[in-house]
């Protein structure tokens, strides 16, 4: 439309001379793909020609350009330069200037543009739904009761574990305890307090510490004060790789990524650019391939080596503990250790530990390396303590594994040297060993893992070698049937063989498991029966040690259990002895497990919670009828009738969105809203309470004193909920009102004259509500 630059034009020419340097510039919307995305300043030189500020166009266009484009346009125009559009036409970029609608069209290539991600990851990290936090304050009781009496002794043995676990804020104490029959009938199995840092993913404890890293003799037990990372913080789940490979796509297409020949994503995609990012790997080789299916075109072709023991290039892991061994205050230690990841495929590290009065030290050092040759890891540690105690170690450990499902292929090699030298000082050993392996796996289930490996160096015998073949076979119906065969030289040669049957029947819930050892001359059979998925079920099981020899140990044993949603329980009975000797004790057992679990202000009960739980509490809309309970819509785990129910299997940092149904669907229910995701922090308790809104809407016609319509009126609603809202009358007085819920409601209306009007909508109410006629509340018209 011409017309408007004329005006415009027009307009310049009759401005003051003051104002007429700006009077062609005007706000010009900058359009890309059709979609608006902001003003931009043009200065329209004549009725041909406009200029404008081609950094502006490029900041405004930034979240859609490469980061390339934006290097390149850093240096090629000057702070306030115009220039007309085409200046920008180097950088790939169209502008193009729409005199009927003064507006700037903008084009942009696919190859332009800056790459769509697309995330390999298995699943989302957060689910999606309404976030519930953790209570402020939790209780974990586990109760375990067991019991044993056997039968030619007349021994009756009882333990009573009580294991407690309190969260406050954060902080978490911890505290395994009990009574027992016999010397020491109060013991204390571990007592701590914990506090985490889930942003940096590291934990500080005090007390009996879960802690790793420490190689000082005779110190298992550490207790004290510790800061390490905690793994269960970080996000479970395969591991990723943080390698991004881009790939460009020329026009539309299907494109398929497959992992080790299995396809792990399919998606149809728009002609542009695009990078790969969180890449499933697993230990050994990975081939990864971005492929076009229409032409069959391979985009992207990778080959990552991956070991689980690497970290992520500048990833760092350490912790630290001050503390004693064995709860003996004259034994103070102090362990430290740190892992550092160099690149995506090398991480080294250490390991330190001194205990202080002693003068027993402990240091290691660690590097893994992966490959596409395979991986090898390096683990050189020195031990020395009192009485001139001094230990070498010297492993190496080399493994490749490349896996597919038409073709898989292992093989490993191992060697260590160690020098060990007693406390007394006069006796040094030195030992080498080497182990190697190779392991093949066809397509039709058939594997074959021969192993061989030899040791030198032991006082009792100087050379031991070993080599043996495992063969192992799956087959249909969940069986495997394998076979261990080898040959042992010790001093003399031995024969190896173990042959080994077992089975899974999961619509009968069975397992069955045979074992013929010929070395240990022993026959070993267990068969089970294992509760299924419904609330309550019994599982049974019957195992069987018998030996070749009857002078040898011989273990029969049966158990019979329950499981329900709040306890599990078993009665097992077994014998044992030398059958020989007429040696044999008869022994029945008892066990029973229960907890109980308390958060905001909510009690439950539930099987033993090993991490967190969470407690759904129905509303009063669903507190009448069945209520399932699952997780993201899975099978339910809980089914609830008017009750709490508690989910006592939750993993800490793990979120999880929980689904909470009624088992017959109610009309105006908004289901959004029953979906709950929750993300427990370590030993933690959360309570869901789900009510769920009810979008009532209800219908009515509204009369004046003499019974007649109030029509083409404007009205509000009031209700004690303090929800509030308008609606309108028709020609014949009748209004609707939506997304109401049980309670009671003041309709307030003006027309002439002012009505109040009185409805209640029922608990029981349906999705929609008829309110008949209704005439004002006494007393309420003026």
């Amino acid at each position: 439309m011409r017309h408007r630059l004329a005006l415009l034009l027009l307009a310049a020419t009759l401005l003051p001379l003051s104002a007429q340097s700006t009077a062609d510039t005007l706000p010009a919307p900058l359009l890309l793909d059709d979609e608006y995305v902001a003003d931009a300043s043009v200065t329209i030189v004549n009725d041909t020609d406009v200029v404008l500020n081609p950094l502006e166009i490029i900041e405004l266009l930034s979240s859609v350009l490469n980061d390339r484009l934006l290097r390149d346009a850093d240096g090629l125009f000057r702070e306030g330069e115009l220039t007309q559009p085409d200046a920008l036409d180097p950088l790939g970029i169209q502008i193009r200037f729409d005199w009927d609608e003064l507006a700037l069209i903008a084009t942009v290539p696919p190859l332009a543009r800056r790459p769509e991600r697309i995330s390999l990851r298995g699943r989302p990290p957060v689910p999606q739904g309404t976030p519930v936090s953790p209570a402020p304050f939790s209780i974990i009781a586990n109760l375990d009761l067991w019991s044993r009496y056997t039968y030619e002794s007349a021994l009756f043995e009882i333990a009573l574990t009580p294991d407690l676990a309190a969260s406050i804020y954060g902080a978490v104490v911890e505290v395994r305890s009990g009574i027992r029959t016999g010397d020491a009938p109060f013991f204390v199995d571990h007592a701590r307090a914990s506090w985490d840092f889930a942003s940096i993913g590291y934990r500080i404890q005090g007390g009996d510490l879960v802690y790793r890293g420490s190689q000082l003799q005779n110190a298992t037990r550490l207790t004290g004060v510790g800061f390490f990372q905690e793994d269960s913080i970080a996000l479970p789940g395969n591991a990723v790789s943080d390698v991004i490979e881009r790939f460009y796509l020329a026009e539309d297409a299907s494109v398929s990524v497959f992992v080790n020949e299995s396809r792990v994503h399919r998606r149809t995609l728009d002609a542009g650019n695009y990078e790969l990012s969180d890449l499933p790997l697993g230990d050994g080789i990975n081939t990864i391939l971005v492929v076009w299916e229409d032409t069959e075109e391979r985009l992207v072709e990778l080959v990552i080596p991956y070991d689980s023991e690497l970290l992520d290039a500048g990833e760092f892991d350490a912790g630290v503990a001050l503390a004693i061994a064995e709860l003996q205050f004259a034994r103070p230690v102090i362990v430290g250790y740190q892992y550092y990841g160099l690149t995506p495929q090398l991480t080294i590290g250490s390991r330190q530990g001194i205990e202080l009065l002693d003068l027993q030290v402990d240091a290691g050092l660690n590097a893994t390396l992966a490959t596409r040759a395979g991986s090898f890891i390096l683990e050189p540690s020195l031990g020395f303590g009192p009485q001139s105690r001094l230990v070498l170690d010297i492993p190496l450990r080399y493994s490749f594994l490349n896996s597919s499902p038409s073709s898989y292929l292992s093989f490993g090699l191992s060697g260590a040297y160690r020098s060990a030298r007693a406390q007394d000082g006069a006796t040094t050993t030195h030992t080498v060993s080497a182990n190697g392996y190779v392991n093949f796996a066809l397509p039709d289930g058939f594997s074959v893992t021969p192993r061989l490996s030899y040791v030198y160096g032991q006082l009792d015998s100087p050379h031991v070698v070993e080599g043996r073949v495992a063969l192992r076979r799956s087959l249909r119906g969940g069986s495997t049937v394998s076979a261990d065969l080898g040959l042992r030289w010790d001093s003399e040669p031995s024969f190896l063989a173990r042959v080994t049957y077992s089975a899974s029947f999961p619509d009968a819930q069975q397992n069955l498991f045979l074992q013929q050892d010929l070395e240990a001359q022993e026959l070993t059979a267990y068969w089970s029966r294992y509760a299924g998925e419904s609330a309550q079920d019994i599982d049974y099981s019957v195992s069987a040690k018998v030996p070749v020899d009857f002078a040898e140990v011989m273990n029969v044993s049966g158990r019979v259990g329950y499981i329900s949603p709040w306890f599990r329980g078993s009665l097992s009975h077994g014998l044992t002895g030398i059958v020989e000797a007429s040696d044999l004790r008869n022994s029945t057992s008892v066990s029973a497990q229960t907890a109980l679990v308390y958060a905001d202000d909510t009690f439950g009960v539930s099987l033993p919670v090993n991490d967190s739980f969470v407690i759904v509490v129905p509303g009063e809309t669903l507190a009448d009828q069945p209520v399932l309970v699952s997780r993201s819509g899975a099978r339910a785990d809980l089914t609830l009738d008017g009750s709490s129910g508690v989910m006592g299997d939750l993993s800490s940092y793990s979120p999880v969105a929980i689904r909470v149904q009624p088992e017959e669907i109610l009309l105006g229910l908004e289901q959004s809203e029953l979906v709950y995701v929750v993300d427990p922090g370590y030993r933690s308790g959360t309570v869901i309470r789900a009510e769920p809104t009810r979008n009532i809407y209800a219908g009515g016609v509204l009369l004046d004193e003499n019974d007649e319509p109030i029509v083409y009126a404007l009205g509000r609603y009031e209700s004690d909920l303090e929800d509030s809202g308008e609606f309108f009358t028709d020609e014949g007085g009748y209004f609707e009102i939506y997304g109401l819920g049980p309670g009671r409601y003041t309709l307030l209306i003006s027309n002439g004259a002012e009505y109040r009007f009185a409805v209640t909508i029922p608990p029981e109410a349906n999705e929609y509500v008829d309110l008949g006629e209704i005439s004002p509340a006494a007393g309420a018209s003026q």
